[in-house]
């Protein structure tokens, strides 16, 4: 897998990152790394819309066939709505 980081991006130490929107919201996603040292991914458990969040702490759960990781949000904010975007190999 070859992992890619654009620059659009603002990242967090934990692996997931963060992009201005047009609207003024952003796009919270997970790293190229962090998806390859998980592996498969079998259960993601997301916040409710409207759940409130500060930087740094746990904002979902995400259970892969090696682990169970806590996904660290890496903006404050409120969880507008989910967009589930998934590459399948």
């Amino acid at each position: 897998m070859s992992l890619t980081y654009p620059e659009d991006r603002s990242y967090h130490s934990e692996h997931l990152w963060a992009k201005a929107e047009p609207d003024g919201t952003m796009l919270v996603g997970i790293t190229d790394y962090a998806q390859d040292q998980l592996g498969g991914v079998i259960f993601v458990d997301l916040p409710a819309v409207g759940e409130h969040f500060k930087q740094g702490v746990s904002c979902a759960s995400i259970e892969s066939v090696k682990i169970t990781s806590d996904a660290i949000i890496p903006v404050s904010g409120e969880i507008k709505n989910h967009i589930i975007l998934c590459q399948l190999c």
